[in-house]
């Protein structure tokens, strides 16, 4: 059960039904209202709490449709995919739906950012745990790359940290899996001709 948002989950569960979210999905208490926003990112994208049918607590990704159908539908794939072989370090996916409005990917609610938990750490904590969470940020890493997943937009807002203050990159919009005769060399090579990195 998450820590931080604690309070922020009872008050959504106390939500009478007419101020929930409707949607055929395994998602009980879900709403857009701003005080259950856990943030929000480029192109118009909001993540929300919310709680599934069976008591666990996610997060909920809001996507513009008209905006971002592409991105949204190229993250779930990824997610789709990560999801067969699971990892510690990747955030697992849950479940997807839409509407006419937007496009929601649901995933393991986490506590905070790297970003914001760097900011929240004593410099002697941040000594303390530096190599565990480059470690697993690593570790996550390695695991994209053996499925052939490049991330493509790691930063400190795309790796989250878990209620057990272990690292789990998400944000998977952009990554793309290489085919079987690509290397990122190639890849590379090719964005570059195409523009894609001077964006």
């Amino acid at each position: 059960m998450s820590s931080k948002h604690r309070e922020k989950i009872k008050s959504l569960k106390a939500l009478d039904d007419s101020k929930l979210f409707k949607a055929e999905s395994p998602v009980k208490y879900f709403s857009t209202d701003k005080s259950f926003s856990l943030g929000s990112g480029s192109m118009g994208t909001c993540v929300y709490l919310g709680v599934m049918e069976d008591g666990s607590e996610v997060a909920i990704k809001a996507m513009i449709l008209q905006v971002s159908e592409e991105i949204a539908e190229n993250e779930r794939n990824i997610l789709s995919l990560i999801q067969t072989k699971n990892s510690q370090f990747v955030v697992n996916y849950r479940h997807f739906f839409r509407d006419k409005t937007f496009m929601y990917l649901v995933i393991d609610l986490c506590e905070e950012t790297l970003k914001d938990h760097v900011r929240s750490q004593s410099p002697d904590d941040l000594r303390k745990h530096a190599r565990r969470m480059i470690k697993e940020i690593l570790s996550g890493l390695e695991f994209l790359h053996n499925q052939g997943i490049l991330h493509r937009d790691l930063k400190p807002s795309n790796v989250l940290v878990d209620i057990g203050g272990h690292m789990r990159l998400a944000d998977f919009g952009i990554s793309r899996i290489l085919k079987a005769e690509e290397t990122t060399v190639l890849l590379m090579q090719k964005e570059l001709q195409d523009g894609w990195l001077r964006k």
